[in-house]
């Protein structure tokens, strides 16, 4: 599953699991994570680096797409 994480501020580095875009003054920062284990390890090195973390979701696209309909039209 991908999951999309957005920071306070620009970074200027990231991590190599994960791809990231500035967007209005925030980072989004995406990429596959695994399992749970794999989430909170990220969420873990976010925090160690002083990241301000203003949401976490999973996101429904993948590399084909979107996966099914979504009903918001």
């Amino acid at each position: 599953m991908r999951y999309d994480i957005r920071v306070d501020g620009q970074m200027s580095q990231t991590m190599v699991e994960v791809d990231y875009v500035i967007i209005s003054g925030q980072t989004l920062l995406y990429g596959p994570v695994i399992d749970d284990a794999h989430l909170y390890g990220l969420l873990v090195r976010f925090q160690s680096l002083r990241l301000r973390i203003g949401d976490a979701a999973a996101s429904r696209l993948t590399t084909r797409g979107l996966e099914g309909e979504s009903s918001d039209g």
